[in-house]
Formats: structure tokens, sequence, C-alpha cells
């Protein structure tokens, strides 16, 4: 069963336990700590605060670019910066590009995120080639920290007949566990699940 989080917890049972991100955002608050990053970074932000009382920032501290994003120009030549947010006006650049039928993903999102100083034609590379790969039957890969993502798709694979609610309340009964030594990270689908 997972213990009431609080900064008081004992950070063996913290890292042994799987947190929503917005719980860890409401206890980096709480701590006083950055908020910055993805949830493992604000995860581990929180365990090494809680074992040392030491508050780490984010691990980069890059200067952000100007570019405005919500209403610069785009071209195919558009140099992806610090400050790239996935606004409308970058929306309708990959809509007319790629499709009508173009939505962000997390892959694309995550490329981005990666590749900054890489153009936008690179990212519409990347986003072809990823739904190629979907055109053709692969399974794109799904980021660490998508662990519902990762669980889901894994259960399915193994319980393909299963109705959703009962994926759901596996994945519910896997996250109430504790899995000592995973530093919030070993929440993933097992054959015997």
């Amino acid at each position: 069963m997972r213990p009431e989080l609080h900064a008081g917890i004992d950070p063996e049972r913290f890292d042994a336990h799987y947190w929503y991100r917005q719980e860890l955002l409401d206890l980096a608050r709480k701590l006083e700590l950055s908020c910055a990053g993805g949830k493992f970074q604000i995860h581990d932000r929180i365990s090494h605060y809680l074992r040392s009382g030491e508050r780490l920032g984010p691990q980069t501290h890059k200067p952000r670019s100007e570019v405005d994003w919500r209403s610069a120009s785009l071209s195919p030549e558009t140099v992806i910066t610090d400050s790239y947010r996935n606004t409308q006006n970058a929306r309708a650049f990959f809509a007319k590009h790629i499709g009508p039928d173009f939505a962000f993903t997390i892959a694309l999102m995550t490329w981005i995120k990666d590749n900054h100083g890489a153009t936008l034609a690179d990212a519409l590379h990347a986003e072809t080639e990823r739904r190629a790969q979907v055109a053709r039957g692969e399974k794109p890969e799904i980021a660490p920290h998508n662990q519902y993502n990762r669980f889901a798709r894994d259960y399915a694979a193994h319980h393909p007949e299963a109705p959703r609610e009962e994926m759901d309340s596996a994945w519910q009964a896997l996250i109430r566990e504790e899995r000592p030594g995973s530093r919030g990270r070993g929440f993933v689908f097992l054959p015997e699940d």
C-alpha cells in the first residue's frame, strides 16, 4: 500500500513507490525545490533532498532563447530552440507540412525536447519516419517516464482479449506495491501480472 506522501517521508519508502507527476510537483513546492524538468528529474531532486537536506536545482542552467513560438514566422529552416512550445502557430506549421490530421504526439514532443539546435525540417523528417513505422505495424518506443503507457502496451500484448478495465485494475494494483530500489522507475508489466 502506498504511504502518504509528505515532507517527512522515509527516503527508502519514497523511492520504492510510484508517484504521479502532480504529486511530485506538490511535494517539491512544499519542500521549496525546483519543479523544472521531467517526472524522474523531479523525483530524483526530492529523493536527494530527503536523504541529504540539500536543495538541488535543475541540471541545466542554459539561458532561454528569445524565439516567440506563438507568432514567429516558421519555416523548415527554423532552428528548434530551448524556448520551443507546442503553440497553435507550431501546430499550424506541422499540419501544413504533414496534413490536417496532425496532432502532437509524445514521441514528437520528446524528439523536439532532445534535439534543440535541429531544424523544423529535421522534426518533420522524424515525425514522418515515426508515422511510417506505425503504418508498417511497428510499435514506436515509449519513453521510460511514460510508465502507464508502457504497462498498457505490454499488458495488451500478453492479454489481447482482456478488457481495458482489467488492465486498469492491474495497473492500480501495481502502483500500490512497494518496489524497493526502483527509484520510482520499477513499475513495468511483468508476464505474471
